[in-house]
């Protein structure tokens, strides 16, 4: 099959640089905020479950200290997946291409793995090492079972989600994880149910799996995300929303809007889509803070790019934040019993 076949089957958008930075780096004030590390520090394990090329942690890696790169590096402290051949390959030069240039000499990255994020997760669900057939190197092996004894306590990653799609059951249809489902029923589904939802069928695009799937990776620590944003304002949402808000210490969401779904003055509202044509579905960063020590809802954090602005200019303002990440502009958000946030947001707006 044609690679941009497999690629638009698979939901993958590669993400525009200026988002990956601004998540890399407000990953790294967050994990300092709330956890007194650095993404380079001991003991933070990073995995990027989604690596396409390798972005994301290209990134974090020209952010970190050389001599903690390379010791984080032989601690086996960085993670990256991704379930195609081709950017696979590529993703693994690139990162050691940055490794090279970080620490002045080749070290290869060894943590890079070609395989399907949310099926190594079915084998966390169920306690059990993969079964890899005979031909698979004893070195990979070794990799995936490492990867699944790793502590990790930082995921950050594009999540695929469909995104050139009008109809997201167009193509092939998702894989199903049996676990993976079985929680987001357990969870997101349940909660939009009880809260009268009658479709709960988007709650299972990859891009709600992916979401679902770090949840229940990371035991504490956090998550940083690009997202559709469609889980924001949806109905079926709300599912979502209120299990963010009842599993995490802090919810951050940076709304980039873009949603071209809308028409007319609503859609010029929207501004220009920041993958551009690769996409219709508004974006988001969501940025989530689990902690084990948690005995109240979520704290809820919303900014949005203005009304009406160019993709460039959207850019620009991340570019501008992710320099002084102490200082953004956030709203706090009151959650109703039917957790709709961006109504709050717009009501808290009106009496200023």
């Amino acid at each position: 099959m044609h690679l941009k076949k497999k690629t638009d089957e698979a939901g993958i958008a590669y993400t525009p640089v200026p988002l990956v930075s601004f998540t890399t780096k407000f990953a790294n004030y967050l994990t300092q905020k709330h956890f007194g590390k650095k993404l380079d520090d001991k003991d933070v394990v990073l995995l990027e479950p989604f690596a396409g090329t390798g972005t994301f942690i290209s990134l974090a890696i020209e952010n970190m200290d050389p001599q903690k790169l390379e010791e984080k590096l032989q601690r086996k402290e960085i993670w990256a997946n991704e379930i195609l051949l081709l950017p696979y390959m590529a993703m693994t030069k690139n990162i050691e291409s940055v490794i090279s240039k970080k620490t002045g000499k080749f070290i290869p990255f060894e943590t890079a793995l070609w395989t399907d994020s949310f099926a190594l997760m079915e084998k966390l669900y169920e306690r059990k090492i993969p079964q890899l057939p005979a031909i698979i190197p004893e070195k990979f092996k070794e990799m995936i079972e490492k990867q699944l004894e790793a502590k990790v306590n930082v995921i950050i990653s594009n999540p695929p989600w469909r995104a050139g799609k009008e109809n997201e059951n167009i193509g092939r249809k998702n894989v199903e994880y049996k676990n993976l489902r079985k929680r987001i029923n357990q969870t997101y589904a349940d909660n939009a149910k009880n809260l009268g939802t009658t479709n709960a069928n988007s709650l299972y695009d990859t891009y709600i799996q992916a979401i679902r799937m770090a949840t229940d990776r990371i035991e504490e620590g956090l998550i940083g995300f690009v997202l559709n944003s469609g889980w924001l304002k949806g109905l079926a949402g709300r599912g979502v929303r209120k299990a963010l808000r009842e599993e995490f210490a802090e919810v951050y969401v940076y709304d980039l809007k873009g949603n071209l779904r809308t028409s007319g003055e609503e859609q010029r509202r929207q501004g220009e889509n920041v993958f551009g044509n690769q996409s219709r579905a508004g974006v988001c960063l969501l940025f989530l803070v689990k902690k084990k020590d948690k005995k109240e809802p979520a704290k809820i954090y919303y900014k949005a790019v203005k009304d009406y602005a160019k993709k460039e200019e959207k850019f620009a303002e991340l570019k501008e934040w992710e320099e002084k990440p102490n200082l953004i502009p956030w709203q706090d958000v009151i959650s109703d019993d039917e957790h709709d946030w961006i109504a709050k947001v717009i009501e808290s707006l009106k009496t200023l």
